[in-house]
């Protein structure tokens, strides 16, 4: 065979493997046509925007919006089948409420693999709603109005003096406090998750930087803004932003599945997510010594321990104070504390 075939045969074969490896719309559902005729789909345009606001729901709103459909695909993940998107509020709260075939989806239990056992990761089941069930208080009005409401005050409070601050040394000046607010919502969390020796535990050394700052030295940014430092986190702190790391990195990637098996050791993910489990830990048999000695709850942490007695009481058996799994959904809160801003 002559030089000119063997190159028409390969570059035929290649060609024929390119066809196939492009994305598969699924009959009769809308989706973009130049996203179809890439051989990463959608996944680029998706990566982009994810490091632009890390938050992948933002790229498939803009795409939803594109389409003006309210049933559209989107080819996410490389070679394989494309992700259905439902923009119709009625049906998805049906789906999600009335619908058991359709579970949870397999991204999000990826996504949030470094927190494992919490609850948004476990098929919906028995075991699902035992865990559920040890949160079922911390929605209560007498906790929401006499645990969250006073620690969250505080906390405002406290961000409201270091604003004052800041105001003072910015002289007139804007500045950002996006930050600030991320910081005093984690601190609200920890104080009446905890007790009181996680107080103000994010804002803290930034009021500490703030305080020791040489206002001849403050940095204007390029629009007339005051610019201060960022200070360091402490242990605990540092390793759940670490967690929302992690999870960016794997949400982020174009192969969640693989990149969701391996975070762990990748050396500041795996420390970061052994600080978290080492300190709830921690916290959990403090939380136990605590209710050796009263009946009542005055932490999210206590109340959950309580409900886990009162269960064992009801079922027979000896109450696990220190199940990993209980110690996971702690990290719920942490989780959905730092990615609410």
């Amino acid at each position: 065979m002559s030089t000119s075939a063997v190159l028409l045969v390969l570059l035929g074969s290649l060609y024929l493997l390119y066809q196939r490896l492009l994305p598969k719309p699924l009959a009769g559902i809308p989706y973009d046509p130049v996203s179809a005729r890439k051989l990463l789909g959608d996944g680029p345009d998706m990566l982009r925007e994810i490091r632009k606001t890390k938050a992948i729901h933002e790229f498939l709103l803009k795409k939803v919006n594109k389409l003006q459909e309210p049933v559209c695909q989107v080819f996410v993940e490389p070679f394989s089948k494309p992700w259905v998107l439902l923009a119709d509020s009625v049906e998805s709260q049906n789906l999600l409420s009335r619908r058991p075939e359709f579970d949870r989806s397999s991204f999000d239990k990826m996504g949030l693999a470094p927190l494992d056992g919490y609850h948004s990761r476990a098929t919906m089941g028995e075991s699902w709603r035992t865990t559920r069930s040890w949160l079922q208080d911390l929605i209560s009005p007498n906790f929401l109005n006499n645990i969250v409401s006073p620690a969250m005050y505080d906390n405002t409070l406290h961000m409201v003096r270091f604003w004052e601050t800041k105001a003072r040394l910015a002289n007139g000046r804007p500045f950002d406090v996006t930050h600030d607010i991320d910081h005093v919502v984690l601190d609200g969390m920890l104080s009446f998750i905890f007790d009181k020796q996680y107080e103000h535990d994010a804002l803290n050394p930034q009021i500490q930087a703030v305080a020791q700052l040489d206002p001849s030295t403050l940095e204007i940014g390029p629009n007339g803004e005051a610019k201060f430092p960022h200070a360091a986190f402490n242990t605990f702190t540092g390793g759940l932003y670490g967690i929302i790391d992690a999870i960016d990195f794997i949400t982020s990637s174009p192969w969640p599945q693989l990149v969701s098996k391996y975070v762990r050791y990748i050396p500041k993910f795996g420390k970061a997510i052994a600080t978290k489990k080492r300190i709830i830990k921690e916290q959990v048999q403090a939380a136990g010594r605590r209710l050796e000695t009263k009946t009542e709850a005055t932490t999210a942490l206590e109340s959950m321990l309580l409900r886990e007695k009162k269960m064992a009481e009801k079922q027979g058996r000896k109450p696990d104070l220190e199940n990993q799994t209980m110690m996971d959904e702690v990290s719920w809160k942490n989780f959905f504390t730092t990615t609410s801003s």
